[in-house]
């Protein structure tokens, strides 16, 4: 069955060594909703330390922020390993074998040590294993950097076009 931790009235919750398995199941495997309030420090509410998550729908769904995903292995997930609509941290941790992304997020993360995540359709540069630290807060394609630079590299182009000489 799924795991779905939340509830305006826990503060803090870890998880430690704990193997969630969902293979030939419906649903996600791992569903982390709202922890605390906002009154709470969202630091660290929620620690997922050493744990293993195979198969669901999505392996890890995050809806909260202070979530903190250490050493953990997300494998088999049939669309993504982890889809986030809140910020969180992923570190030392393995994302493979699902079948689209790796992670899918909405707000962002912070990748922290060595992290093996399965790359998604917008994350043809990023390279297994990747140093954490060389994109920290990249977590699609690419940063806003280079999308401006991809963007003004495609209006030079049109440009060209446009006066005929590049055809």
């Amino acid at each position: 069955a799924s795991v779905e931790i939340g509830g305006r009235g826990l503060q803090k919750v870890r998880l430690s060594r704990l193997r969630i398995d969902m293979r030939q199941k419906e649903g996600d495997a791992l569903m982390i909703k709202e922890v605390g309030s906002s009154a709470t420090s969202s630091l660290d509410r929620v620690v997922i330390d050493q744990c293993e998550v195979l198969g669901g729908s999505d392996g890890v769904d995050i809806d909260t922020a202070g979530v903190t995903l250490r050493k953990c292995t997300i494998k088999g997930a049939a669309s993504r390993g982890i889809f986030a609509n809140d910020f969180f941290t992923i570190e030392d941790s393995t994302v493979m074998g699902c079948g689209s992304y790796g992670m899918k997020t909405r707000a962002g993360c912070h990748r922290r040590g060595r992290n093996r995540i399965q790359p998604g359709p917008w994350d043809g540069h990023m390279a297994l294993g990747e140093d954490a630290m060389a994109r920290p807060f990249a977590t699609m394609a690419t940063t806003l950097g280079e999308i401006d630079a991809m963007a003004l590299a495609e209006e030079e182009d049109w440009e060209e076009d446009s006066d005929g000489q590049n055809e």
